[in-house]
């Protein structure tokens, strides 16, 4: 082996140290650039290449760090350096997130007033791209005592078994339901649909005596609710 070749192996050798040694300062990524986080990430799933280049290479071709860990399997292995270990790799971390934000936010047996409830919404549909319902169940008591995801649309699309509904609202003891579903558009406001299902929903659940508390429109960082809209009050 060249002595040129060898130096080029220790360069990358001491670079990623140096980026784990400056992880483990603080152990999070204080002052790191995305191209570092991305580079550090990689490198455990192809220890023996830089990876450097396709860090970079990342970035380009999806702009932004976010945008990287929004992109699909198919999208992420068009960049060059990435197979099919590295895409998992990245596709694990955004679910990983997902999981993190479910977990921290538990809102089981605590109180819907908490403060934490908007927070706990928007995490259960945290890298979602298709569109999914949850039904909240609420004891008398107000505490929450189950969340159940109803259905996963393709698309903008979700379709509501009734049945399903009654089932898991009685099997939990329901005195109240909220429930919430996202707009993967990024668009929140409710559509002629979000309202049509909301009456639909609150006469399923009136038949039981159940009350419906909420029902949230997720889209990315909004949460909007429906039953404080004014054309939601057109079902009472």
């Amino acid at each position: 082996m060249s002595d040129e070749i060898k130096k080029s192996k220790n360069t990358h050798s001491g670079h990623k140290k140096r980026l784990r040694e400056k992880f483990a300062i603080h152990n999070d990524f204080t002052g790191f650039f995305d191209h570092e986080i991305l580079e550090l990430l990689l490198n455990y799933g192809n220890v023996r290449k830089n990876t450097n280049t396709t860090a970079h290479a990342l970035l380009d071709k999806f702009g932004s760090i976010d945008a990287v860990f929004d992109a699909s399997r198919d999208e992420l292995m068009t960049v060059d350096g990435i197979g099919e270990n590295l895409a998992t790799l990245i596709l694990m971390q955004k679910a990983l997130f997902g999981i993190y934000d479910r977990r921290k936010y538990d809102m089981k047996n605590r109180s819907i007033d908490s403060e934490n409830l908007f927070t706990y919404v928007k995490s259960l549909f945290a890298g979602a791209k298709k569109e999914m319902l949850y039904m909240i169940c609420v004891s008398k008591g107000g505490r929450i005592t189950k969340t159940h995801l109803v259905t996963r649309g393709a698309g903008d699309f979700v379709s509501i078994d009734q049945r399903e509904i009654v089932k898991t609202a009685l099997n939990n003891d329901a005195w109240g339901i909220i429930f919430a579903h996202n707009h993967p558009t990024g668009i929140a406001t409710p559509s002629n649909d979000d309202i049509e299902t909301t009456k639909m929903l609150n006469r399923c659940l009136a038949f039981m005596n159940i009350s419906l508390i909420e029902h949230y429109i997720v889209a990315g960082d909004k949460c909007v609710s429906i039953v404080n809209d004014k054309r939601y009050k057109l079902m009472k």
